[in-house]
């Protein structure tokens, strides 16, 4: 509801409509927040203050992981290869891992995408190697 008369609402009062803007522009707005007072608080754990910290370096493994996970996105959803280097992109990236190194258009389109293709040829072929008796079919 809150969305609704923030954006959509044709003639919501101007400080109901101001309000609700700023709800959600400061975040404070919650979509999964059903006012269910039966609900039990859970026994407060202290956390450490390492798990509030962002890593502003990742490791090899983890870029790789990264960079990998990016390009089957890229390439299964068929999205534009050009959004890699789009700075809303970049920023987005850069919130969910700052230290992760985004790739660029030609790396993603060429290396990246070639790894890829041969990881996913290896398995065929170590799948392929193990069953007997197959057959191939075309459909016209």
């Amino acid at each position: 509801m809150i969305v609704h008369l923030a954006l959509q609402c044709p003639k919501p009062p101007p400080e109901v409509r101001a309000l609700y803007l700023e709800i959600l522009n400061n975040g404070s707005f919650n979509d999964n927040d059903d006012n269910n007072s039966s609900k039990r608080s859970k026994p407060y754990k202290q956390s450490k203050i390492t798990n509030h910290v962002e890593r502003l370096t990742v490791t090899d493994d983890k870029q790789r992981r990264c960079s990998r996970a990016l390009t089957k996105f890229f390439v299964t959803c068929g999205v534009p290869l050009w959004i890699v280097e789009n700075p809303f992109f970049i920023d987005y990236s850069k919130e969910l891992c700052p230290g992760f190194q985004v790739l660029k258009r030609t790396i993603l389109s060429t290396t990246m995408i070639n790894v890829e293709t041969a990881t996913v040829i290896a398995e065929m072929k170590k799948k392929l190697s193990n069953e007997t008796n197959l057959t191939l079919g075309l459909d016209r």
